[in-house]
């Protein structure tokens, strides 16, 4: 699949908004969740909660893809309720522009993967293939699945409209 690596700077093809700086007098027992970086790293890392309102662009959704940039580095999908992004945690949306370089639907044909098999064995939902098959925009959380299906990078199957491929 890799005919062609397209090269870009980060800032072309994605949003990174980081986090908001909460104050431990910020932090509750109930409310949203504030995603720490801890909370990305370790499954028994204390969750702080707050049930205070803040600005939309740091609510973080089931599926979002987050980047960890202090003290540890890495990728995350947040697979969890809705919940608020603490500082230095980076929430990745993709710009206007992302499209699909090839039909996921029907490489996953290729590999096996029918929709009747999709569906039964739970990998995509009614959703997810309905999005597909129109060309529409899926989550990072599903991007990562089909190319996991595909074995595949989403380089692979995305692409920045108007963008350039590099020479080989």
């Amino acid at each position: 699949m890799r005919e062609h690596v397209q090269m870009m700077t980060l800032g072309t093809v994605a949003t990174y908004i980081n986090g908001r700086a909460f104050k431990p007098a910020e932090w509750e027992t109930s409310g949203l969740p504030i995603i720490r970086i801890q909370n990305l790293t370790s499954s028994t890392t204390q969750v702080n909660y707050t049930t205070q309102r803040f600005e939309d662009k740091y609510l973080v959704h089931n599926g979002d893809l987050l980047f960890a940039w202090s003290a540890s580095l890495g990728a995350h999908i947040w697979n969890g309720e809705d919940a608020w992004l603490n500082q230095h945690i980076f929430r990745v949306v993709p710009n206007e522009g992302m499209k699909y370089k090839i039909d996921g639907l029907a490489a996953l044909k290729e590999k096996g993967y029918n929709t009747n098999r999709l569906r039964k064995e739970d990998q995509l939902s009614e959703t997810v293939i309905h999005s597909l098959r129109h060309n529409q925009p899926i989550s990072w959380k599903n991007i990562e699945k089909v190319c996991v299906l595909l074995d595949c990078q989403p380089g692979d199957i995305l692409i920045l409209e108007g963008g350039q491929d590099c020479e080989e």
